[in-house]
């Protein structure tokens, strides 16, 4: 099933990324390549469930089109303002926080299928949330690490500053905790973990 994902990402990555030319898109898209292969091969042990991976494909896809597809003058997707909740320097909610969002609702996701199995019986309930929300939170400080290595290498990235750093680490952590409390709610209402 990951490899299907892989290969159906790289047919939608690489003609975006000549498409646009975009050093930098093309940088992220090498790093999601590590993290897809890892996920290929970690599946044979830890047996993702279908839909965690279909969503993680989804957001691939997505974030593939948020880098490349433009939307005005120097704008891509990711500099969408879906709704204006909040003015500049925040610029809350755009497209780029939502897949933030998105993004780290599915790594809890994969977390959780991950570690659950792994479990010792009778683990309490919060153990198991705070297993899942801090191992995809943390993943998602490494992510920003990733754009912080970005930002140093190619200049005029579309990244942000500090604020922006900041409010994608509360996105994370948003879908981080949105994924952990939907999948005890779903595990607790199907008698399981």
């Amino acid at each position: 099933m990951v490899f299907k994902i892989y290969a159906l990402a790289l047919c939608v990555a690489v003609p975006l990324l000549f498409f646009t030319g975009n050093r930098e898109f093309i940088f992220y898209a090498a790093a999601i390549s590590v993290f897809v292969g890892f996920l290929w091969y970690t599946d044979r042990f830890f047996h993702y469930a279908r839909a965690s991976l279909l969503l993680f494909f989804a957001w691939l896809i997505l974030h593939m089109c948020g880098g490349a597809v433009p939307i005005g003058e120097g704008k891509v997707l990711y500099d969408w303002i879906i709704v204006p909740l909040a003015p500049a320097p925040y610029s809350i909610f755009k497209f780029d926080q939502f897949m933030h969002m998105f993004c780290y609702f599915v790594i809890a996701l994969l977390t959780d299928d991950a570690i659950a199995p792994q479990l010792k019986p009778g683990l309490p309930r919060a153990a198991r949330f705070l297993i899942v929300v801090l191992a995809a939170t943390g993943i998602g400080a490494l992510n920003e690490v990733m754009e912080f290595a970005a930002v140093c290498l190619f200049p005029n990235t579309n990244v942000g500053d500090y604020t922006n750093n900041a409010i994608d680490l509360v996105c994370n952590m948003t879908g981080a905790l949105v994924a952990a409390t939907w999948r005890l709610r779903v595990t607790r209402a199907g008698g399981e973990g």
